[in-house]
C-alpha cells in the first residue's frame, strides 16, 4: 500500500514540475536574445539593422532595458492590463508602472 501510495505521489509531483513555466518578469540587463532578434529582424535590411543598433544603444544608455520579444510577452500583458484597468494586485499595479518606463522589446525599436 505504501509503495502504491509512495508511486502516485511522485507521479503525480514529476506532472506538476514539467507543467510549469518559468516565467521572468525581472532583468537587470539587456538580454542577448534581443540582439539575436534584431539581427535576425533586420537580415535582409543593412540599414534598417544599422539604425535599430543605435537606437538600441541610445536606449541602454539611458537605462531602457532591451528584451527579445519572447521575453518581454509576460511583462507586456501585465502592462497591458495595468493600462486597460483590468483589477490588478497592488503588487502588480507597482511592477507595471515601473515596467513601462524600464522594459522594452526590440520589436519596438525596430517598427520606430
Amino acid at each position: 500500500m505504501n509503495k502504491v501510495l509512495i508511486t502516485v505521489c511522485l507521479c503525480f509531483l514529476g506532472s506538476v514540475s514539467f507543467s510549469q513555466e518559468s516565467i521572468k518578469l525581472v532583468y537587470s540587463s539587456c538580454t542577448e536574445k534581443s540582439l539575436e532578434e534584431l539581427e535576425k529582424l533586420t537580415l535582409n535590411n543593412k540599414l534598417k539593422y544599422k539604425t535599430a543598433l543605435i537606437e538600441y544603444n541610445d536606449l541602454k544608455q539611458n537605462g531602457k532595458i532591451i528584451l527579445s520579444s519572447k521575453e518581454f510577452a509576460p511583462i507586456k500583458k501585465i502592462i497591458n492590463n495595468y493600462q486597460n484597468g483590468i483589477p490588478l494586485t497592488q503588487e502588480e499595479k507597482i511592477y507595471a508602472e515601473e515596467a513601462i518606463n524600464k522594459y522594452i522589446s526590440i520589436t519596438d525599436i525596430i517598427s520606430k
